[in-house]
């Protein structure tokens, strides 16, 4: 459901979105959520919508287009290439409100939400798309979208790491200023859970760590 704050703006595109998805025949959406500001609650007036549709095998793009004009849909447009999460988005309105529709394999999904759990594709794009999937609201679930946003809420320390490592990487490029030394060994700290020690108590410290992050500490405290 909606949270309590939510707009009079995003309470009438998820009812829209609702209906939506209650019109859906099950080879065009086996798994059915809102996201973006509208499932966050914060829509307004010329907010547009978006509404994910997973599948175990992607619709076509003449499937997907007949059957979002036969519910209403105007004014489509279809984007030629998939977006980097493999996902196949359309454009239009319906009741005069602007709506994306994307479409992506439900195996698709569940590969890439391994991947952010695991602490790869920590791109801007895969955690926007983590926090996405996390911030949605299901709309119609065989509880595998639920599994999957409890799994992304935890936010697993494989992860954290990963982020916090690769913010490293570029904010230690040379040449490498005393402030953002400092910084960086703040976050490299944070990222361990660790209260910042000492730069002689720090090499210490570094030799309980697994290589990867020793390698990042010492250059840092060199």
């Amino acid at each position: 459901m909606l949270p309590n704050h939510a707009t009079l703006a995003s309470r009438r595109r998820f009812e829209l979105a609702q209906h939506i998805a209650n019109a859906c025949p099950p080879k065009l959406g086996e798994l059915i959520a809102i996201t973006g500001s509208s499932a966050r609650g914060y829509a307004h007036d010329t907010s547009d919508f978006e509404l994910n549709f997973w599948t175990k095998t992607l619709p076509t793009e003449s499937e997907r287009v007949v059957w979002l004009e036969s519910i209403g849909a105007h004014d489509l447009a279809v984007e030629a290439a998939a977006h980097k999460d493999d996902s196949y988005w359309l454009q239009g309105s319906i009741d005069e409100i602007a709506c994306e529709f994307g479409w992506q394999t439900i195996s698709t999904l569940e590969a890439f939400v391994r991947d952010l759990l695991a602490g790869a594709n920590v791109t801007s794009h895969g955690l926007l798309v983590g926090e996405l999937i996390t911030s949605a609201i299901p709309l119609r679930d065989d509880g595998r979208l639920e599994a999957l946003q409890i799994a992304l809420r935890a936010y697993p320390d494989a992860t954290q790491r990963a982020v916090i490592g690769t913010a490293l990487d570029i904010l230690t490029a040379e040449p490498l200023t005393d402030a953002q030394r400092a910084a960086a060994i703040s976050i490299a700290f944070a990222g361990l859970h660790c209260w910042q020690p000492s730069p002689k108590a720090a090499r210490t410290l570094t030799d309980q760590l697994d290589q990867e992050w020793r390698a990042r500490l010492i250059k840092l405290l060199d």
